[in-house]
């Protein structure tokens, strides 16, 4: 295997994470479209932001290197993409344990309901 090989293997798995966390994105939406509430809403926003930053980081930084903008001299552009998707994963989780709290009380409640 060539260098070229190995850089196509490493562009197919990073469009194949877009495409998986597209996936997750629209399961996202679409629980908000079934469910207007905070964890659907929560949910939402974290795959979105998540899904910018692997964009920012799959599809920019080969744009910009292509454009012969040395993007690495400003450090400060991966501070703000790193906090904008910690952002991002802070809301996801956040929407996920709100999520799986109200699952357990739901199921606590017909538990008790059914003796």
């Amino acid at each position: 295997m060539n260098l070229v090989d190995s850089f196509d293997l490493t562009i197919v798995w990073s469009f194949l994470g877009l495409l998986i966390q597209l996936v997750v994105f629209s399961v996202c939406v679409y629980y908000v479209v079934q469910k207007q509430n905070t964890d659907s809403y929560l949910l939402s926003v974290g795959a979105f932001i998540h899904l910018l930053t692997s964009l920012f980081y799959t599809v920019g930084l080969p744009l910009f290197s292509k454009m012969n903008v040395n993007i690495y001299s400003n450090r400060s552009i991966f501070r703000v993409v790193g906090f904008f998707g910690l952002v991002g994963t802070i809301c996801f989780s956040a929407g996920l344990i709100i999520l799986i709290i109200n699952y357990l009380k739901l199921v606590n409640e017909k538990n008790t309901n059914s003796y």
